[in-house]
């Protein structure tokens, strides 16, 4: 078994991970039926990064179901398209009041699961608050 501290959804956030199972729980840094709820951009392609380089059958995320590797590249494939598309927005001037609204923001996958429970609450705005995050982010780091 493994046990690593890795940051990400929070600061003390961590996986397990039995190498002879090919199973990961990877707590919060992974969700099924939520939108994802990453740290910065930076911490989270290195997170991803490392768990790609593991031999995962069976992932236990944070909520919802048990997933495979072809959930979680969906996840990680979203989360770079996206990062990507912010990139393009900043150079480009897009504001931070046009980034929801614009037609090349890639949509989130995961609305459209069976048991999908963010849209059940129509209050709730974790996707868009998570890409504004990210957006600040990445337009502060591109400053520096």
């Amino acid at each position: 078994m493994i046990f690593k501290k890795i940051g990400g959804h929070s600061p003390d956030s961590a996986f397990v991970y039995s190498p002879s199972e090919k199973v990961l729980c990877i707590g919060d840094n992974l969700q099924e039926c939520y939108a994802q709820l990453p740290g910065n951009p930076d911490e989270t392609s290195i997170i991803f990064d490392e768990l790609k380089s593991l031999d995962i059958k069976i992932i236990v995320p944070g909520h919802g179901r048990f997933v495979g590797p072809a959930y979680f590249d969906k996840v990680v494939n979203y989360f770079k398209n996206v990062i990507t598309f912010l990139k393009r927005a900043i150079a480009d001037k897009i504001t931070l009041r046009n980034i929801l609204q614009h037609p090349e923001l890639p949509e989130y996958f995961g609305r459209t699961q069976d048991n999908w429970t963010e849209g059940l609450k129509p209050d709730s705005k974790w996707i868009e608050n998570t890409i504004r995050s990210w957006y600040r982010y990445i337009k502060r780091e591109s400053k520096t």
